[in-house]
């Protein structure tokens, strides 16, 4: 049986996405969570001397989140039923890379100045952000009218990642409610949230804001 190990710090971050894969999959894996004086120790030896990095049997050491999560998803059978689906489930990644690059990291950086914080908050809100979750309810619309997945029958890293990433959105924007007039993505929220390996987990990680 393949040994899995998550290394990361105590939050969720780039690695919960794998994380919630594992869970799903039903899949034992060590939690390790570094503090920061341990990931200073241990930075040099890190591949490209960043985390997330994923430990498969004690040896092989791999980093890069979106990777990792796309090779878990695949050994466990939630990356799509063919081409297609796994195609869908990839524009969706890539949808949450862009929108955390290029949007939520200028938001996140600003901490000490609030009214520069709340225009961007308002121009992300306004623009980015609305044409990023318009997209989603559009893709899921696709598949069952909205009343399932992301694509085919089953769970798959698609649903995951937009559970990921909308509850992100949520922490970092507390004032913002990205469900407004969204009754698909928040129907899609609560039924990711509700498949009991998800719901346990969440119930019971470490409490993080992020």
């Amino acid at each position: 049986m393949v040994q899995y190990k998550i290394t990361y710090f105590d939050s969720r971050g780039g690695a919960e996405l794998c994380r919630l894969v594992l869970k799903a999959a039903k899949v034992d894996f060590v939690d390790e969570r570094l503090t920061g004086e341990e990931w200073a120790k241990r930075k040099e030896g890190m591949p490209l001397q960043a985390l997330p990095v994923l430990t498969i049997d004690g040896s092989q050491v791999i980093c890069q989140s979106a990777a990792i999560a796309r090779y878990l998803a695949k050994e466990n059978g939630l990356m799509g039923a063919n081409n297609l689906e796994a195609l869908r489930i990839d524009e969706v990644m890539e949808m949450f890379s862009e929108m955390v690059q290029r949007e939520l990291i200028k938001i996140y950086m600003v901490k000490d100045n609030e009214e520069e914080r709340n225009k961007l908050v308002k121009t992300f809100v306004e623009g980015p952000m609305k044409k990023y979750l318009t997209f989603l309810e559009m893709r899921l619309k696709e598949n069952k009218d909205g009343n399932g997945f992301l694509v085919g029958d089953k769970l798959s890293l698609g649903d995951l990642a937009i559970y990921d990433g909308l509850s992100l959105l949520t922490a970092l924007l507390v004032n913002v409610d990205p469900f407004e007039g969204r009754s698909l993505l928040e129907e899609h929220q609560s039924r990711v949230g509700s498949v009991p390996e998800i719901a346990e987990w969440v119930s019971t990680r470490p409490k993080t804001k992020f």
